[in-house]
């Protein structure tokens, strides 16, 4: 190794040392961290890629939508050899990003080649998690990269997210692409007590019956007339002629 290569290297070391020491204050400069220490190995002829570190720093940086291109730059250096990686809970980078309502780094995952239907141990996916922050475009991307609802429970989720927004496009979507057998008066009781007129004249055309009653013995006509609603109550008035 040639003099004014060494002092490169030197030089590059001190860098890493610094920002090292910065990550320890700011888990963002931890990719800083990397991608000098890639720069270090790589001057050195060296293939070096952490096994463990970038994972753990990528799960972090997927939480914060402040640090998307964070998480870019570890899985483009390399140093993540597995998007899918799991924690102890068995979650990946998708599911973390998920859970920070992060769609920037939800994105560029799955561009990286994340599983979209990846479920950590107790039952949560990407687009049960997004639903739960409440981000329909995070669903409506996720929805168009493959991912699916295939419990019946998740599914039924993600219906009562889209009705509740009265978002009858979403809604669509998520029943088209799950192969679960969702019971949709329970969602057309919740539209009603909502007064959600278009997802409810969207389960009425899907089959939902307003006749029939919950646990409190009330159905969504009921809920209507008590909420004192005359658009829906026609509907559903319509609807349980139908039905019958």
């Amino acid at each position: 190794m040639t003099r004014s290569r060494i002092t490169i290297v030197v030089l590059l070391l001190v860098v890493a040392g610094t920002v090292a020491a910065m990550a320890i204050m700011n888990p963002a400069w931890k990719s800083k961290y990397y991608q000098v220490r890639a720069t270090v190995f790589r001057s050195l002829g060296i293939d070096l890629v952490p096994k463990q570190g970038p994972v753990k720093v990528v799960y972090k940086l997927a939480r914060s939508p402040q640090t998307s291109t964070a998480t870019t730059a570890l899985i483009e250096l390399k140093l993540v050899k597995d998007v899918d990686a799991r924690d102890g809970r068995g979650r990946t980078a998708l599911l973390y990003a998920a859970e920070g309502d992060n769609l920037d780094a939800a994105k560029r995952l799955v561009q990286a080649g994340a599983n979209v239907n990846a479920r950590s141990r107790d039952g949560m996916s990407a687009l049960t998690l997004f639903a739960l922050a409440g981000n329909a475009e995070a669903i409506r991307h996720l929805l168009s990269k493959g991912a699916r609802a295939a419990e019946v429970d998740e599914a039924q989720r993600l219906l009562l997210f889209a009705v509740q927004r009265d978002d009858v496009a979403l809604a669509r979507v998520v029943l088209e692409g799950t192969k679960a057998t969702v019971d949709l008066t329970p969602m057309l009781r919740a539209a009603a007590m909502s007064g959600r007129i278009q997802s409810a004249r969207f389960l009425l055309e899907r089959g939902a019956n307003p006749a029939v009653r919950d646990w409190s013995g009330t159905s969504a006509l009921d809920y209507a007339r008590a909420n004192g609603q005359p658009e829906m109550i026609r509907l559903l008035e319509g609807g349980t002629r139908t039905a019958a």
